[in-house]
């Protein structure tokens, strides 16, 4: 994968600009085309020389609403709840770069099946040419080209031929509706239960989606469930505990989380590290992991996301302990494949259904 990097290159008429995009989808290039005015940016993220998605710092939610609801008009006219969701999304910056938040609530719409995965290619694409077009009305500007991509982990919906799409809007028969130059890539990353789309489905019994809140606990289900596991164990000659490892960079976590755990049950682990914490995972092999998100170094996302990759723990339950609740951390959650997602502060009653459905669910 080739990669170019160009510093502060002034450009002045449309064919300078036209020509750097025909370079680039010439060429295996990948990585992020920078381009800047006086009164805007604009961000191009480049993959095996074709554009994944486009981003620009104003007006990134008109931009988003308008090709949305042209896609699907029956989104913005009968779920109000879900577009006030996505606007509080798009305005929220959760410690990580705009980009990627903005890119996250396209995901989540596939996730949830509001839109499908080539839905979602159909709309980047709309987006990408209402950005391209203002950028090629400029009279001048400054452009360079970044090393830096989305995350791996993260789907990618489209790969649009971005020096067609040029050429083609600076023809005045251009209409951005009416092109498919997108080519969905369905094996690089599956997203389960397309079948019933909910894009498909709002027509016939539109049905807001519910906010983004913590689950009540039932005392009585709770204790079913504790009360099934005793039963369980005293059945057996040899009493199962379960190895849990928690990975926080906070002490008085992980002390919690030993005790809330009863020792008879569970054998705790805690690490405080999360680059020491992979080479435990190996040693230890845990039935379950509790991991933080926010910490140094390495992220809870990034962690979980290495594990996904790594065979033996490819179907380990992990769960993720944050205090962060909005939509858009549980969809980053759902990307790198966590199991579960419990929001702090929790009870230990919250902490053990959790634990409990993680360990039942195992094969």
């Amino acid at each position: 994968m080739k990669k170019l990097c160009v510093e502060g290159q002034k450009f002045q008429e449309q064919q300078e600009f036209s020509f750097l995009l025909e370079m680039i989808s010439q060429k295996s290039i990948q990585g992020c085309l920078q381009v800047l005015s006086h009164r805007q940016t604009w961000l191009l993220y480049f993959e095996r020389g074709r554009l994944i998605y486009a981003y620009q710092d104003n007006n990134m939610w008109e931009i988003f609403s308008d090709s949305l609801f042209q896609l699907c008009p029956e989104i913005g006219s009968l779920d109000s709840e879900l577009v006030s969701q996505l606007q509080e999304a798009f305005a929220t910056n959760v410690n990580d770069i705009k980009t990627e938040t903005d890119y996250l609530t396209i995901c989540w719409l596939v996730e949830e099946q509001y839109l499908s995965f080539s839905q979602a290619g159909n709309l980047i694409q709309k987006m990408a040419v209402r950005m391209l077009e203002s950028i090629l009305k400029l009279d001048a500007g400054t452009y360079q080209f970044l090393p830096q991509s989305l995350p791996e982990y993260l789907p990618k919906f489209c790969h649009l031929d971005v020096a067609l799409l040029t050429r083609r809007s600076q023809l005045s028969s251009f209409h951005a509706g009416n092109l498919n130059l997108f080519n969905p890539l369905n094996n690089s990353y599956k997203i389960q239960g397309l079948a019933g789309l909910k894009a498909q489905s709002l027509l016939k019994s539109p049905q807001p989606i519910p906010p983004v809140k913590d689950v009540k606990i039932s005392p009585q289900i709770l204790e079913q469930q504790i009360t099934s596991y005793q039963q369980v164990q005293e059945n057996n000659t040899i009493p199962r505990v379960y190895k849990v490892l928690c990975i926080d960079d906070s002490p008085v976590m992980l002390k919690t989380l030993t005790t809330l755990l009863d020792e008879q049950i569970f054998s705790v682990i805690g690490v405080d590290d999360p680059l020491k914490a992979l080479m435990q995972i190996l040693r230890t092999k845990p039935d379950l992991i509790l991991l933080d998100i926010s910490m140094p170094q390495l992220n809870g996302y990034k962690l979980c996301f290495m594990l996904r990759k790594h065979a033996n723990f490819a179907t380990t339950p992990v769960v993720m302990l944050t205090a962060r609740t909005g939509l858009i951390d549980k969809a980053r959650a759902k990307m790198v494949k966590a199991s579960a997602y419990l929001s702090k502060p929790f009870t230990k009653a919250e902490l053990l259904k959790v634990v409990f459905s993680q360990l039942g669910s195992m094969p």
